[in-house]
């Protein structure tokens, strides 16, 4: 038998009493990773209140530097909140409305500024990473007279008091440029803002809007940016633009995309406000003792780009973690030799991108969990097979090796037998608790695969609710999160238990603990809702129909205290494909896992004195989450028996 996984699994005690003549200690095996005690309460109004909140969600991920190393300190901001990433250059920025397209801008002094686009829907964690370049090199000119600032590669010529402030008066003094030069035929076109999504324009009459969607194919990029005296932002006059060379490349391109001595091409800018490079106007292409540069006039000042424009194609495919769930909010970047579009899956983890026909494409796609970045990717050659004007070429589908499994619902349908009365009495219960998904893949595991068919684990309760690292008390992980304050069952008999929010040592969990018993049988068609709570970004939850209790196990002899010694067989009766038994003495537990018709105990593993006995069959299903994230849902189906065990 393998080592028991005992972060998956615990032990719910309810009714304990260690007196001989009344003594009925229930050790029913519920996998909520939660440590909880329960008892029969008094009933509660089962109505339904309205719970209203504001939606909202979280956008996370990491900012690294060209050679994949943390920035950190790194101003994140999206919708006016902003926050600094960390040590490890991961940053969490809270409270974010719901959009389709939020901007989120990333900047630091000596770098290049950079913006990604996230759609976000309510109370998820949407990821988005970032590159930023080192500032290529520094300037400092004076405003009142005719400058020209050359950097590795770029020209620029500012006319004369060409400067404005943000508020559009003019400025002088001294002038600092940041120049940052890119080409995008290297590793550094990660550092590029946005993908290269862009807007054509195109004739109406007089006039011309941006309003063609193209695909871009960069020959070279820069980023100006200007400051002044006191680091305000400066840009130049419309009136006086800035005339700028850089240098272009035309890398590994196909003959079809190279440019040439005297060739005419658009500029283009990077607008964050529209998220895209918006053609600004035409620019020459010049060759120089070998090398090529591109001359074009700069009305104002972001990031530049001298490319190609072309009608593209696109591909789809979706993304789901190790359990096959799919992921929402994932960034996938889908980058070629001519292709770069970066998007966010839908909440069903699809999701769309633009590429070019005859492209190979790396798709690379990232989530945000456990406070880092888990990512996973492909190649493919885009043939055009399968896309057409309506239809994407389609990718395989692509697995993170992370868990983001949020909580977990127990319901226990189970008879129980005391000394003194044989008849069974109701020992139905009802858990949940919810947490921060653990990103580990291995807390996804089954951890019934640690237990061969027949065998059982003996240890001690205390090696067996170690539930996550660091818990703040056995049991219960320290990310413990709340869904409201309350969560309801409903029967198919319109019998509702509410599950009242209680803490332990601050963290929440749900309990029928001093809410009405539910009596529950097999066969019982179950609802479930939650109010929802915008503290733990979890919005409402509300699923009809999320299980059915399954058929029960059940003893061959289930009459009187059992005693327990040495080795004996336990038999059972309708045996389930996963069939389970705990046995419960002071601080002793053995899980059994039963074959077709039952297990072997060898009980001089355990303390000696009064404890219980289950048998359960066990069913179990993952469901999405009032955030979206996978919630595990376990169903207990069985018996329990008061046992006496002498050593």
């Amino acid at each position: 038998m393998k080592a028991l996984d005992s972060r998956a699994i615990i032990i719910i005690q309810t009714n304990t009493n260690k007196d001989k003549h009344t003594m009925f200690r229930q050790a029913s095996l519920l996998a909520s990773l939660a440590l909880i005690s329960c008892a029969k309460g008094d009933n509660t109004d089962t109505s339904t209140p309205q719970y209203q909140q504001t939606a909202h969600g979280k956008i996370a991920g990491v900012v690294t530097d060209s050679a994949g190393l943390p920035v950190i300190g790194v101003t994140v901001s999206v919708q006016g909140i902003s926050v600094l990433t960390n040590e490890t250059g991961a940053f969490v920025v809270p409270d974010v409305q719901p959009s389709q397209r939020a901007l989120v801008s990333f900047t630091k002094s000596g770098y290049a500024k950079n913006y990604s686009y996230v759609a976000l829907s309510s109370f998820e964690t949407a990821n988005t990473n970032a590159t930023l370049l080192e500032v290529t090199g520094t300037r400092t000119i004076q405003s009142s007279v005719n400058n020209e600032v050359a950097v590795e590669g770029t020209t620029i010529s500012f006319a004369a008091n060409s400067f404005l402030t943000s508020e559009g008066d003019v400025y002088s003094g001294e002038v600092r440029v940041e120049v940052t030069n890119l080409d995008p035929n290297t590793a550094a076109a990660v550092g590029a803002p946005g993908d290269l999504s862009a807007l054509s324009f195109e004739d109406s009459g007089t006039t011309k809007s941006a309003t063609t969607p193209s695909q871009l194919v960069s020959y070279g990029m820069v980023d100006v940016t200007l400051f002044g005296e006191e680091d305000e932002v400066l840009n130049v006059a419309d009136s006086s633009p800035a005339s700028v060379e850089i240098s272009i490349t035309n890398g590994d391109l196909p003959e079809t995309y190279r440019m040439t001595d005297g060739d005419s091409q658009v500029a283009w800018s990077f607008i964050p406000e529209y998220g895209k490079w918006v053609e600004e106007g035409d620019g020459a292409v010049v060759e120089r003792d070998g090398e090529l540069f591109f001359q074009f006039q700069a009305t104002h000042f972001s990031w530049w780009n001298c490319d190609q424009g072309f009608v593209p194609s696109c591909a789809s495919g979706r993304v789901v973690d190790v359990v096959d769930f799919p992921i929402r909010g994932a960034q996938v970047a889908c980058r070629g030799g001519q292709s770069t579009s970066i998007v966010t899956t839908d909440d069903n983890g699809y999701y769309v991108c633009s590429i070019m026909v005859g492209d190979t494409v790396n798709f690379g796609a990232s989530t945000f969990v456990g406070g880092r970045t888990w990512a996973n990717g492909l190649s493919q050659f885009m043939d055009g097979e399968g896309s057409d004007a309506s239809t994407c070429e389609p990718i395989p589908t692509i697995k993170i090796d992370v868990c983001r499994i949020a909580g977990s619902v127990n319901v226990q349908n189970v008879n129980a037998v005391t000394e003194e009365d044989a008849a069974a009495v109701n020992g139905d219960g009802i858990t949940a608790v919810f947490w921060e998904p653990p990103g580990e893949p291995v807390f996804c595991e089954n951890p019934w695969d640690a237990i061969d068919e027949g065998d059982c684990w003996i240890g001690t309760t205390e090696n067996i609710q170690q539930s996550f690292p660091d818990s703040a008390i056995p049991g219960i992980p320290e990310t413990a999160q709340s869904v409201g304050t309350w969560l309801e069952v409903y029967d198919n008999s319109t019998n509702a238990y509410r599950l009242d929010r209680s803490y332990q040592q601050g963290l929440p969990i749900y309990v029928n603990e001093n809410n009405e018993k539910p009596e529950l049988e097999a066969g019982s068609l179950l609802d479930i809702s939650a109010a929802g709570d915008y503290d733990s970004y979890f919005g409402a939850w509300d699923i009809s129909r999320f299980a059915i209790i399954p058929e029960a196990a059940e003893f061959e002899e289930n009459s009187g205290i059992q005693q327990l010694n040495g080795s004996q067989r336990i038999d059972i009766r309708n045996s389930s494909e996963l069939t389970v038994a705990t046995v419960l003495v002071e601080d002793s537990i053995a899980i059994c896992r039963a074959d077709e018709y039952g297990f072997t105990l060898d009980s001089s593993e355990l303390s000696s004195g009064f404890g219980g006995m289950d048998i359960m069959n066990v069913e179990s299903e993952l469901l999405a989450g009032p955030d979206g994230l996978p919630i595990r849902v376990q169903l207990f189906s069985g018996e329990s028996l008061p046992v006496d065990v002498e050593q």
